[in-house]
């Protein structure tokens, strides 16, 4: 299928997140907390509806994995090879946006045969848009390339919390922390935007779910830049939510020796 019908989607979708996110971000409602204690808003449940029904329209024999409700198989059996699996996070970034801080994002992304394929960043408040696919990265319409940064000793880092980590994931974390110039907290998917940019040079986490880091992956690898698990492991549905991503390969190796993979 033409990956050409699938951007043109996305990017309908993006601006019917961007929508959505704008009527509730003024006046966020009420924040909640699911069962695994994350927080979850009525902006988060209405976002990732209407994204699904739009791509159900679209594509009604796609299987669909949001957030907040879950895989929801096709309507219809695919009738193709390729088999298309589409992520949804409908607001990565849910308590930065009940705080009133423009630093979250929605998040889509489109799985091939079960691996990362096209992705989309849409951070509605910034007005900014991150898509990724086989001929590139785009920021707005604008292709971008991560940075030639080669050196941990003159890298910038961001992870969004150190609350991620358990206390050997915090140790590992800190062999590499220890060595770069410049390491920032905050910042959710806009860190891996920021990376496909080349303003941002590693991000390393854990504990994320396939809805926060499969649609992230074309962002970052169109863009130049290299994004697995923290033994190098391509990143798939069943992956086990640690994640480095980095500006090209000579420090992806730096980094990943100083993990332990």
């Amino acid at each position: 299928m033409d990956k050409d019908i699938f951007l043109k989607v996305i990017d309908e979708l993006c601006d019917e997140a961007r929508a959505i996110a704008h009527t509730y971000f003024s006046e966020p409602p009420s924040m909640e907390q699911k069962a695994d204690r994350t927080p979850v808003t009525q902006a988060d449940r209405d976002i990732e509806v209407a994204l699904v029904a739009s791509i159900r329209r679209a594509f009604p024999n796609h299987t669909i994995v949001g957030e907040e409700f879950g895989e929801q198989s096709a309507t219809s059996a695919q009738t193709s090879v390729e088999r298309y699996t589409w992520i949804v996070d409908p607001v990565d970034g849910t308590g930065s946006f009940t705080v009133g801080n423009p630093l979250f994002g929605t998040l889509i992304g489109v799985l091939r045969n079960g691996a990362p394929w096209i992705g989309a960043v849409e951070m509605p408040i910034l007005g900014e848009r991150w898509l990724g696919a086989p001929a590139g990265s785009f920021l707005n319409g604008r292709k971008v390339a991560t940075s030639t940064c080669d050196s941990l000793a003159k890298s910038k880092l961001c992870t969004t919390t150190p609350d991620i980590f358990d206390l050997q994931e915090r140790r590992a974390f800190e062999c590499v922390a220890s060595q770069v110039a410049l390491r920032r907290y905050g910042g959710d998917c806009y860190n891996y935007a920021l990376l496909a940019t080349g303003r941002v040079d590693l991000v390393i986490e854990a504990g994320l779910q396939p809805h926060d880091y499969l649609p992230l992956v074309p962002v970052i690898e169109a863009a130049g830049g290299i994004m697995t698990d923290w033994e190098g492991r391509p990143l798939r549905r069943h992956s086990d939510g640690h994640v480095i991503a980095a500006a090209n390969e000579v420090l992806y190796r730096q980094a990943l020796a100083l993990l332990g993979g």
